[in-house]
């Protein structure tokens, strides 16, 4: 599969993510005032961005998921466990981070 189809493959499974449990029976729509936001739309323009003749964008934009789900996963409100959802995450955007990454060296 090519380096653009993983890096919206990244996007798309870390924009699925979000509606599975992060934290004990919690998703991010449920825990997250806007860090949800912040995750879905940079999703949404990992995808967009992915076909793109100068896919640099999408580069930054799977960083910056990738930093915030880190450091959602370091930092977890209230004490509460993480649940399979934000591993799910993590490896989404570092995936779509690494895929994204190919594409740019290529271009």
């Amino acid at each position: 599969m090519p380096a653009r189809a993983f890096t919206a493959l990244g996007g798309l499974v870390l924009l699925a993510a979000l509606f599975l449990p992060w934290y004990s029976v919690l998703s991010a729509w449920q825990t997250f005032e806007a860090v949800d936001v912040v995750l879905a739309t940079l999703a949404i323009a990992i995808v967009a961005l992915a076909f793109r003749r100068f896919p640099g964008p999408a580069t930054v934009f799977a960083a910056l998921a990738a930093a915030i789900v880190t450091v959602k996963l370091v930092w977890r409100p209230d004490d509460l466990g993480t649940s399979y959802g934000v591993w799910i995450a993590l490896a989404a955007a570092f995936a779509a981070l690494v895929a994204a990454r190919g594409i740019s060296g290529r271009t």
